[in-house]
């Protein structure tokens, strides 16, 4: 996809310096390109300068130039639209006293299914120009990841690393991950700022396949984190780095079944004559054990 829409369309589209034609998709200018690398050039055509334009969502770093002054700080919007407007923050008097910051908070919770799963919750609170940023490595020790979720491009290097396109604001990048065998314990892994030097672990048991007692970490109200509202109903536990869990399975699956359990549901039909009845039966239950 490619920035504007149909009130701003973009004209004299370039692709490696050679013209290349322009496609709609739902109303948003578009190319059809084979994978690869590419260098997009293009051009806009308005009477007047508009407020905002329409650009994709996960555009990763943008520098803005308006009438030949550098927009240091351009605002884009949670519709997709980046602001040109002078009301959005051009010029010098705009841009006192914003620094280039971060925060990152991070928490996990530790599915116990097979095979273990951790998803990885990593909270961003941004402020300054867009830029690119390595935050760490999110994965644990062994684990493999399946999928992640962000708001911002971002991209799990080969060795490990999360390698994020920040832009000011506050965003949630959540990783999930498995591990490829059974494991005795977890181990928080040493990590560089701007990696936090502690995390909030969630511990989502699956008690049908196996009852486990935890030890590490220091258990805390689930209420005094940040974790998100539905996992609070889970046991959470502040995680140092260094530190982790350690499994000790106490039993697996269960070993003595709960009893087979039946419902009747019978209804009568009393005969015309009134001498007899008609009667229908409807068993329904759940069979644990022969």
């Amino acid at each position: 996809m490619l920035p504007g829409n149909q009130s701003n369309w973009p004209v004299d589209i370039e692709v490696n310096g050679k013209p290349h034609a322009v496609i709609g998709r739902g109303g948003t200018p578009s190319l059809h390109l084979a994978p690869g690398l590419y260098t997009v050039i293009g051009k806009f055509s308005w009477s007047g300068l508009p407020e905002s334009l329409a650009i994709p969502a996960d555009t990763g770093i943008v520098r803005l130039t308006v009438h030949g002054e550098p927009i240091k700080f351009p605002r884009i919007d949670k519709q997709g639209s980046i602001w040109l407007g002078r009301t959005e923050g051009r010029g010098s008097d705009a841009d006192k006293g914003i620094k280039n910051s971060h925060t990152v908070t991070v928490q996990r919770r530790i599915i116990d299914e097979i095979p273990l799963q951790v998803r990885t919750r990593i909270e961003l609170d941004v402020t300054g120009e867009q830029r690119e940023l390595i935050l760490g490595r999110p994965l644990l020790d062994g684990f493999i990841p399946i999928g992640i979720t962000s708001p911002l491009p971002a991209r799990i290097e080969p060795n490990g690393e999360l390698r994020v396109q920040l832009r000011a604001g506050r965003h949630v990048i959540e990783i999930q991950a498995r591990h490829p065998s059974e494991l005795t314990g977890l181990k928080l892994p040493v990590q560089t700022p701007p990696w936090p030097s502690s995390e909030a672990w969630a511990f989502d048991a699956r008690n049908d396949l196996r009852l486990v007692e935890i030890s590490g970490g220091q258990a805390v109200d689930p209420s005094q984190t940040r974790v998100p509202s539905n996992w609070r109903h889970l046991p959470v536990y502040t995680v140092n780095v260094g530190e982790g869990f350690g499994f000790t399975v106490i039993r697996r699956g269960y070993p003595e079944p709960v009893p087979n359990k039946f419902t009747l549901e019978r209804q009568l039909w009393l005969d015309f004559d009134g001498r007899g009845y008609t009667t229908q039966d409807r068993i329904d239950g759940t069979m644990t054990r022969e």
